[in-house]
């Protein structure tokens, strides 16, 4: 699995969709309607999925799928 499709599986889960609806441009916020403490349990569980660390200003600057697949594979995730 890539990145960018392991991290479609985690958004997928926290919002209940279909992974394969995702892009790279799904935005977290506008397209799928994520609150405050949604946006946190995806910093969580994309911190489990890839054991990084997502500091807060990371975790409050992924608006997209692609923003979170860019971040973990410049961590080396």
């Amino acid at each position: 699995m890539t990145v960018e499709d392991r991290v479609k599986a985690v958004v997928a889960e926290i919002f209940c969709c279909d992974a394969g609806l995702l892009s790279p441009t799904t935005d977290i916020g506008r397209d799928l309607k994520a609150d405050s403490l949604e946006r946190i349990a995806l910093a969580v569980a994309l911190e489990k999925e890839f054991g990084a660390t997502l500091p807060a200003e990371v975790a409050s600057s992924i608006h997209t799928v692609a923003d979170a697949v860019a971040y973990l594979e410049g961590s080396n995730a």
